[in-house]
């Protein structure tokens, strides 16, 4: 056939081969030195990352960036755009096919993470790669880390089996149960009050409120309760709600006893929740503006005169004030635990079943000439030296170890304590904070030195007063395997999803006002029909099929 070749030359030929390759192996593996040691290469390397940034200093003037360049012998080439519409420019230059080699979409600079199925959806497509393998191969404390956490790796991988991009855990405590409510406890004492636990309770006490000038002005100044539309969990339909039916405002979705998903607010418990509402608003204790105010007019509304004028308010944290930059008017306010309701029910949301990690917050192009460097490079964020980095600065200048006698959040011995406050160390570009992934577990928070298990003390300690809030709503909580996890639509129906799911999240945004101030009649069964007949038109079956079909992909029947 014109190709022989002695059994001598081809055995050369084999040999010369498979040394040839060990040597590129070793070549490659020699440019890199041992896995989690510093510098990552004794020869300079680099690569390139888009990220949003909202100050005015660059980020190469970032003591974090400056600092780690030295650490790891390996620059970063930052892009950095103005934080505004940050998802929309990122979904222009993934259009245009010049990317970059990573994108670090965290939150600490004003970007918003990539969903899940944003992932599945650039992934599928080969524009984020995956990145199990170089988990494995070139990283040594989010292997572990992933080993270690199971439940963490399933909820990060998609349903194709990959993982496309870097995630980040944040066990922020108060925030698994951030839909809360804030009721003023002088005013409950100046009117010798109870902390209502029911429904009925409430109303009455909002009642005093309102005809009793709990805030001893002599004036009838006082708002029974108000909230704003653009604070974190300030919807009125949020925390009250939860006393009729389990709601969560972010997906709104329940099991119903089969084990089938069904949408909350097409709930008939969801219509006697809006009847309570409704009752409230028309006995003048809701403050019409709660539909469309700002969190900065409700806090300046309450911070205008010598005395708070609102009595309950709502949100993750407490929006009623300013805080101590402004006045002490905070501190008379406690978190309202969960009520019951007229049927006997009571619940809270919980958030942290929803979103056991973070998603989507730095992902690896099909640019990147080296995926591995960016893979050693980002794995010190996940070790705890590469979180205390970011999120607390220099030790010995912006935090230090806890001493002796030095307490936490929960009374024990205080690991770190922060000689600056994290705001300020962002405000400062000092640290990169939440703009790369790292894990923030609940041993850390709740580590920290507390000055007095007295939120109240001195300037108010916020966290804290979080931190005690959450511990009251804690027992009312349900299991998690009773809550409709987080829901990602298959590939082929994102785009589906995601349009109903806006479409019917606003249709009854409105309607929840409109049911509340009376211009329908939420008594009336004609109003709520067309109510619900809106809901069917918008595609809420289409879009409760999608999300069940998705939950039993990623979930398994159960």
């Amino acid at each position: 056939n014109g190709y022989s070749i002695s059994k001598g030359r081809l055995e050369n030929t084999i040999t010369a081969y498979f040394i040839q390759q060990a040597g590129n192996q070793g070549n490659e593996a020699s440019e890199y030195n041992v896995l989690g040691t510093f510098p990552i290469s004794n020869t300079k390397k680099e690569f390139s990352v888009l990220a949003p940034w909202l100050l005015n200093e660059p980020i190469t003037d970032n003591w974090n960036v400056i600092e780690y360049e030295k650490m790891s012998n390996v620059r970063v080439n930052w892009q950095t755009v103005t934080a505004d519409g940050w998802m929309d420019k990122v979904s222009l230059i993934i259009a245009s096919g010049d990317l970059p080699d990573a994108i670090a979409a965290g939150t600490a600079f004003g970007g918003s993470a990539f969903t899940q199925s944003q992932l599945d959806q650039y992934g599928s497509q080969g524009i984020f790669i995956p990145v199990q393998d170089l988990i494995n191969e070139h990283s040594v404390h989010l292997k572990s880390y992933l080993e270690k956490n199971p439940h963490i790796k399933s909820f990060v991988t998609s349903l194709d089996g990959n993982i496309y991009g870097f995630f980040g855990v944040n066990e922020c405590y108060h925030c698994n149960h951030q839909q809360k409510a804030w009721i003023n406890t002088t005013w409950l004492k100046n009117l010798n009050l109870e902390m209502p636990k029911t429904t009925d309770e409430l109303k009455e006490v909002l009642m005093a409120f309102k005809t009793q000038d709990p805030n001893r002005n002599g004036e009838q100044d006082e708002i029974p309760m108000a909230t704003a539309v653009d604070g974190r969990r300030t919807n009125l339909d949020g925390f009250l709600m939860c006393a009729f039916i389990y709601t969560d405002s972010d997906q709104n979705l329940v099991f119903d006893s089969n084990k089938k998903i069904q949408y909350a607010p097409a709930q008939n418990e969801w219509r006697e929740g809006l009847k309570y509402l409704r009752d409230l608003y028309a006995n003048g204790l809701i403050a019409p503006e709660s539909f469309t105010q700002s969190t900065q007019v409700l806090a300046q509304t309450n911070e205008a005169g010598e005395e708070p004028v609102i009595g309950v308010g709502f949100g993750g944290v407490n929006f009623l004030c300013s805080g101590s930059a402004v006045s002490d008017k905070f501190k008379q306010y406690d978190a309202l635990p969960p009520l019951t309701g007229p049927n006997g029910y009571v619940s809270v949301a919980s958030y942290n079943n929803l979103t056991p990690a973070d998603v989507g917050l730095f992902v690896i192009t099909k640019a990147a000439k080296e995926p591995a460097l960016i893979m050693r490079w980002l794995d010190y964020f996940y070790s705890p030296d590469g979180r205390n980095f970011i999120d607390m600065g220099m030790e010995g200048r912006d935090w230090r170890a806890g001493e002796a006698g030095e307490l936490d959040f929960n009374g024990n011995p205080a690991k770190f304590v922060e000689l600056v406050p994290n705001t300020e160390l962002l405000e400062n570009n000092i640290i990169l904070g939440q703009a790369l992934p790292s894990i923030k577990d609940a041993a850390y928070r709740e580590g920290k030195k507390v000055n007095s298990q007295d939120w109240r003390e001195g300037n108010g300690d916020t966290e804290l007063m979080l931190f005690q809030a959450t511990k009251l709503y804690e027992p009312f909580a349900f299991p998690n395997s009773d809550l409709v996890p987080t829901i990602v639509a298959l590939p082929d129906k994102i785009t589906d999803f995601s349009l109903i799911k806006t479409s019917i999240s606003e249709y009854v945004k409105q309607h929840v006002a409109r049911f509340v101030t009376g211009d329908l009649d939420i008594n009336s069964d004609a109003d709520w029909n067309n109510y619900i007949k809106g809901l069917n038109n918008l595609g809420l079956e289409k879009y409760l099929e999608i999300c069940q079909e998705g939950y039993e992909a990623k979930y398994g029947k159960k």
